[in-house]
């Protein structure tokens, strides 16, 4: 009977792998960081289901949001554990650089040279010879991301018909913060503030110019979902010569009520452009996400630090601190006292019910401040920038929100009335 039906013969042995990789996996072992990250992570996902199923069962209402300290942890987790390499991009299937080094080292002018190539900023007949930065350190501004300005020179330049525009000397690099736990990183990994922007300069930066609303102009955008690195080259924007005013920063020096009114102005044209759910339909706002959808994991945030503070807060107090009447001028809700707790818990759906209102959602910057804004001393815009007085820049918040809670956060940094 053997003979007669083969699949009842004992099966061979499998063969043993090559000796170079059968070594190789011997050798391999965790390092004893990583191990303990991963028992601990075990221990709290565990800790976690099993007090989830408990409440369920109880009717119990969690302080914090189990779904998004899961996805918290879950960021923290795979900035713990993630190497930072080069992956491919999510919107191009670039080669992703994630630091400075991968376009100013060996392979980087190639890589420079595709990028550009991709979005039609290279002429025939030209390419990418050399990539450094420029003198001085890098843009250290202690937000989300790591800046540079990198000088680029070019092969095959004196065959461009002078009717093109040169390909840029000069651009404004932004890269993922190399910190994997620096608190920024994490608040960026968490709002994927990546994603927001990439989308935004590839897809919807055209119809922003065409509401009045500039930005600086974009040569390459794209980040990789797994890792959460991304890579942005911009326009240098020339804050040093006479063309645009100085930067500002939105405590020290708050817009005036003309410039008030133009940031304002525009940004209405923008929420009226691509109004209601998934934007009105728009092309151009295919995969651009929810401000519920992107913010899980910072509400969860936000909620464990309300648990210490937003008593204190509400009560016009920074204990242990003495108030300081002059800067507290605010005046809680009435029933907010004694309540707080219940605020906390209901974080999350107050977020998802503002999102849910169809009726008064629409695309915005979400972060429309004097120090994401830029303005030309020639008011026509010298035929920049779509011919817009003004731009903004960091879009790592554009998305769809509720207008409401998009110009309640715009509006407490602009000076009253």
């Amino acid at each position: 009977s053997m003979a007669r039906w083969p699949w009842s013969r004992p099966l061979p042995p499998p063969p043993p792998p090559p000796p170079a990789l059968y070594e190789s996996i011997l050798a391999w072992a965790p390092p004893l960081w990583l191990c303990w990250c991963a028992c601990c992570f075990a221990l709290v996902a565990c800790v976690l289901a099993w007090a989830w199923r408990v409440a369920e069962r109880f009717h119990w209402r969690w302080p914090v949001s189990p779904r998004g300290l899961r996805k918290l942890l879950g960021t923290v987790f795979r900035l713990l554990v993630q190497k930072r390499a080069c992956q491919l991009g999510q919107l191009t299937k670039l080669a992703l650089p994630i630091r400075a080094s991968d376009l100013t080292g060996p392979g980087g002018a190639a890589a420079l040279d595709a990028m550009l190539r991709h979005g039609g900023h290279l002429p025939a007949g030209t390419r990418v010879s050399a990539v450094q930065l420029a003198d001085g350190p890098g843009v250290t501004d202690g937000v989300k991301g790591d800046k540079h300005v990198l000088l680029v020179s070019y092969a095959g330049l004196s065959s461009v018909p002078v009717t093109l525009p040169p390909p840029p000397s000069q651009l404004f690099a932004k890269f993922g913060i190399g910190r994997r736990l620096h608190p920024m990183r994490v608040l960026s990994d968490c709002t994927e503030t990546a994603r927001c922007e990439a989308t935004f300069y590839a897809q919807v930066a055209t119809e922003a110019k065409a509401c009045g609303l500039g930005s600086p102009t974009c040569y390459f955008a794209d980040y990789c979902h797994s890792t959460g690195e991304s890579c942005l080259l911009l326009e240098v924007l020339p804050f040093e010569g006479s063309t645009l005013f100085p930067l500002r920063h939105r405590i020290r020096h708050p817009p005036s009520l003309p410039e008030t009114r133009a940031i304002v102005s525009a940004g209405a044209r923008l929420n009226a452009r691509f109004w209601g759910k998934g934007g009105g339909g728009a092309a151009c706002m295919r995969g651009v996400p929810s401000y519920a959808e992107i913010n899980e994991a910072r509400v969860a945030v936000a909620q464990i630090l309300g648990l210490r503070t937003l008593a204190a807060t509400a009560r016009r107090s920074l204990a242990p601190l003495p108030i300081t009447p002059a800067f507290m001028t605010w005046e809680p809700p009435p029933g907010i006292i004694g309540a707080e707790a219940e605020l906390i818990a209901l974080l999350p759906e107050i977020a998802a019910a503002l999102c849910a209102e169809t009726a008064t959602v629409a695309y915005g910057h979400n972060d429309a401040v004097s120090d994401n804004a830029y303005f030309w001393r020639d008011t026509g815009g010298g035929g920049h920038a779509g011919g817009a007085a003004f731009g903004l820049f960091d879009w790592q918040q554009a998305c769809i929100n509720n207008v409401g809670h998009e110009w309640a956060w715009n509006f407490h940094f602009y000076p009253p009335p």
